[in-house]
């Protein structure tokens, strides 16, 4: 088969064909892509007549709103993933108990929390919409062009200065992209699933990269973190980060009722969901195997009855009221976001973990570190049994094992290194 491309017409620019062995023609265009700057060129599947072509071309540009192509119902890929979104939301918006089965080990497949909707919307508006348009439409998505825009995600900065997307987290905008595909094939928008013919190889490897750091910080680093925090408010939440291994949302959703200072524990019932602008905080199920009782420590003790003394101070100290709320130096970060009483925002608890952990000199810090610190500590204290440690962290033991634990291995390794080493007479001194 010839594949030596001719132009049609200088009356339309960027239609072209080539001749198939068979004796008939295969027409298709160019099409400029202004993200990566490339022109590749992309067939109309079954289009072997000019004048089909023609249509086809004329309707691309413009000169047709609607069209009827290949005898499917043509939508554009903003209509069909606000078609996607629109059915995932109002699943969400069901009462809880049929959204969130997984507490009983039956959970079902699809978007199961709205954090995670939240998620797939940013993904959407940063990474699928500004590559592929959404006034494309979605039939004329090829495998070809989800290859080429993997390839244009791994070009795109990660979080860290002079990084760029891990594969697990271009993984997860892939995620998005083959919910909105599935919607397509459902509601008749393309008849061909495209991503049975994306090569293996191209497709985002879902093993953490090799330079993935499983950071845990050692005690006498997570005191220096907590002194290198601004005093107050931002001071105590570190505090019960460092000590408790909270989430951000349990933080966030933290209210005095949970709070039993004199028997030294926090009864955590709820987390906070994605706050919304214009609409009230909403307290959503824990994302536990089981209702989980964290242990308070002097110093987490303490920093919560300093908390407790500044929400007074500012009229929020009752039981119903947040363990932090927004204060007025969050209007210069998120001057939208701040309303008193209103609890503070997860990417506030993010910043201000991130803040004293530059502050004290321990580099990139966030909220999974702290995280994944607690867990570490408690799976190497002595009598400590993994199934209790998991439940302290809201796992179950595999889960905690394979995710959160990173054992303190180095000391082990230091000494066994120095008795073999002295076995071998190596920086061994002789003595006369």
């Amino acid at each position: 088969m010839a594949t030596k491309k001719h132009p049609v017409n200088p009356a339309y620019p960027g239609l072209w064909f080539y001749n198939l062995a068979d004796g008939r023609k295969q027409y298709g265009r160019r099409v400029y892509n202004p993200v990566t700057g490339k022109e590749p060129s992309r067939i109309f599947p079954g289009c072997h007549e000019e004048a089909l072509a023609v249509q086809l071309w004329a309707d691309e540009n413009g000169v047709k709103s609607k069209r009827q192509a290949r005898q499917r119902q043509t939508l554009r890929l903003e209509e069909v993933k606000t078609a996607c979104f629109d059915k995932i939301e109002r699943r969400l918006d069901r009462p809880q108990a049929t959204v969130q089965t997984a507490r009983q080990g039956k959970r079902k497949r699809g978007v199961g929390s709205e954090g995670t909707f939240r998620g797939m919307q940013s993904d959407y508006r940063l990474y699928i919409a500004p590559f592929f348009k959404p006034s494309t439409y979605m039939h004329e998505i090829e495998a070809s062009d989800i290859e080429e825009w993997l390839d244009w995600m791994r070009e795109q900065p990660g979080k860290k200065p002079g990084t760029t997307l891990a594969e697990l987290t271009i993984n997860g905008k892939l995620t998005t992209m083959r919910n909105i595909l599935n919607t397509a094939m459902r509601i008749g928008a393309m008849d061909t699933d495209v991503m049975r013919f994306v090569d293996p190889i191209d497709l985002p490897d879902q093993n953490p990269r090799e330079d993935y750091d499983q950071r845990a910080l050692r005690t006498a680093e997570l005191l220096d973190l907590i002194a290198a925090t601004t005093e107050g408010w931002r001071r105590n939440l570190v505090t019960l980060m460092a000590f408790t291994g909270m989430r951000r949302a349990e933080v966030c959703g933290l209210q005095w009722a949970e709070v039993d200072q004199l028997g030294g524990l926090l009864n955590l019932k709820r987390s906070l969901a994605p706050l919304r602008k214009g609409k009230e905080p909403r307290r959503i199920p824990l994302k536990n195997k089981w209702e989980r009782p964290t242990l308070i420590l002097d110093l987490t003790a303490e920093a919560l009855f300093s908390q407790r003394e500044i929400e007074i101070d500012k009229g929020f100290g009752d039981d119903e009221h947040f363990a932090f709320t927004q204060t007025p130096a969050e209007a210069d970060l998120w001057p939208e976001r701040y309303t008193p009483g209103r609890p503070i925002h997860h990417d506030g608890v993010t910043h201000v973990v991130q803040e004293a952990g530059l502050a004290a000199g321990l580099g990139y810090v966030t909220p999974k570190t702290l995280r994944r610190t607690t867990g570490t500590i408690y799976a190497n204290v002595p009598g400590l049994p993994d199934h209790l440690a998991a439940r302290y962290m809201g796992h179950t033991v595999e889960v905690f094992r394979q995710n959160y634990v990173v054992p303190y291995n180095d000391a082990k390794e230091h000494e066994t290194m120095r008795k073999e080493l002295r076995l071998a007479g190596f920086g061994v001194k002789e003595t006369a």
